[in-house]
């Protein structure tokens, strides 16, 4: 089974390099735990995570999670095991989290986010330069660009336009292009 595995190399030297970084990452949170010291971590989650917490654990740092997914990735349920305390986005019945230190407490948001009442609407899209009587398509794809949705949007715009105003949220790697 590893023989197959290590054909595909497009896998293997990613999560290679991945393994190194996340070794490097953990030293690197070892020495900043120790000269920091703090009282404890609070951790989102995501691979960055991991080595943090980690961290945090074998230095008998506390530290809570939280889990906005429905569907915990890999890093909090690792973290989850010495977690003091794991929040959710969601309703518990969703997790497998231990009852005894599982809260469920939502998303935080902003209160400066709020739902806009039809003339704020207007006024919005006004400013941005969007027309105001057409529905307001907005596209986000990942961080850094997500190649694959920004040219499914560029070649349907042309499509879109005639009934929707659209707003594509593009990352660094094509916004000069998509801006032409």
């Amino acid at each position: 089974m590893w023989r197959q595995l290590l054909r595909f190399r497009t896998i293997v030297l990613p999560n290679l390099r991945d393994a190194v970084l996340t070794l490097g990452g953990f030293f690197q949170s070892v020495a900043k735990l120790i000269l920091w010291r703090p009282d404890v971590i609070f951790i989102k989650g995501g691979y960055v995570c991991l080595p943090v917490g980690i961290a945090a654990h074998m230095l008998r740092i506390p530290y809570v999670i939280h889990d906005s997914d429905v569907h915990p990735g890999l890093t909090n349920r690792v973290l989850a095991k010495w977690a003091v305390k794991i929040a959710t986005g969601a309703p518990l019945e969703h997790y497998k989290y231990p009852r005894d230190r599982a809260v469920y407490v939502g998303i935080p948001v902003d209160s400066a986010f709020h739902t806009f009442t039809p003339a704020q609407k207007k006024e919005a899209k006004e400013r941005l330069s969007f027309v105001a009587d057409k529905p307001l398509i907005t596209v986000t794809g990942g961080g850094l660009g997500a190649q694959t949705i920004n040219d499914a949007i560029v070649a349907i715009l042309d499509e879109l336009l005639p009934f929707a105003s659209v707003m594509l949220i593009c990352g660094t790697a094509q916004f000069k292009d998509l801006k032409e």
